[in-house]
């Protein structure tokens, strides 16, 4: 698997295959001390406030981002990197709901994904929103965001 730009979005993935994938993304060589993890609610928000600090109020009225008000190719997510970078940080408003750690204490959904996807207003869905989705669920509007502990 390579991440880069310009790439098409990894969609209709689980959450748990989200989070296999995530963890599975770092191999471990000569002992570092390096994993990758599905991304949690806390670096998401601990993101937006870092992109917040560049452009005050993306998190919760973005205007940017890949949302259908904005899509260059209505219904369909954009390729990676395509939308403009903040503090070199892509897509947290729109483009797909992005699968985190966060749990919800709904038992028929459970799984808390953040961010907003291509098919919602920006008005309506900002970067700081919250969704719910059962574990089981997989879209075209939906995919996820791995982090990276050193």
């Amino acid at each position: 698997l390579v991440i880069k730009a310009n790439q098409q979005v990894w969609n209709y993935i689980t959450r748990d295959k989200a989070k296999s994938v995530s963890e599975g993304l770092y191999k471990k060589l000569n002992g570092d001390s390096v994993n990758s993890k599905l991304c949690s609610s806390y670096a998401w928000d601990t993101a937006l406030k870092f992109i917040d600090t560049k452009n005050a109020g993306y998190s919760t009225n973005s205007a940017q981002g890949n949302y259908s008000d904005k899509s260059a190719e209505l219904g369909k997510p954009a390729k990676t990197g395509l939308t403009e970078a903040v503090n070199n940080i892509y897509d947290m408003g729109g483009n797909t709901w992005e699968w985190t750690t966060e749990a919800y204490s709904n038992g028929y959904n459970p799984c808390t994904p953040r961010g907003g996807g291509y098919g919602y207003s920006s008005s309506n869905y900002p970067a700081a929103y919250r969704n719910l989705y059962s574990r089981t669920h997989a879209s075209a509007s939906i995919s996820f965001r791995t982090t990276l502990y050193l």
